[in-house]
């Protein structure tokens, strides 16, 4: 797992995006993918690049390995997603766990406003998005 996520779209080909720091929804992957579960969500896993993972890490594991295609994926369903986790966090922040402290879930409610600023521009352009995980 990488130590933050940066949203990007896919604008022709080429990566788009700012490299805004995600980190709370790496941090807490395990509770976001139980409630996205609870509500009947995909995960936000299964929008997860790891493709700059594999980069960083080419040498340790060596060069020859093959790599993975950049995972893009529908805006509009990573909007839904986002926007459902964030309703629910925002409406009982219990949900995330007794071991999850307020600035911890304010910093994660952050990192979801901004993702879905990202995504709503996303689907305006009709771009793809992905969520890349970064060493």
């Amino acid at each position: 797992m990488g130590d933050t996520i940066w949203v990007q779209t896919n604008d022709n080909g080429l990566a788009d995006g700012d490299d805004y720091d995600h980190s709370f929804m790496v941090r807490l992957e395990k509770p976001l993918e139980r409630i996205a579960k609870d509500a009947g969500l995909d995960p936000l896993s299964v929008f997860y690049d790891g493709t700059a993972m594999e980069e960083a890490y080419a040498d340790e594991f060596g060069d020859d390995l093959p790599r993975s295609e950049p995972n893009w994926s529908d805006a509009k369903v990573g909007l839904a997603v986002i926007t459902k986790l964030s309703k629910v966090i925002s409406d009982d922040p219990a949900k995330l766990g007794a071991s999850v402290d307020q600035p911890s879930v304010s910093r994660l409610v952050e990192e979801l406003e901004h993702a879905k600023k990202v995504l709503r521009s996303a689907v305006r352009k009709k771009r793809q998005f992905r969520l890349l995980l970064v060493p």
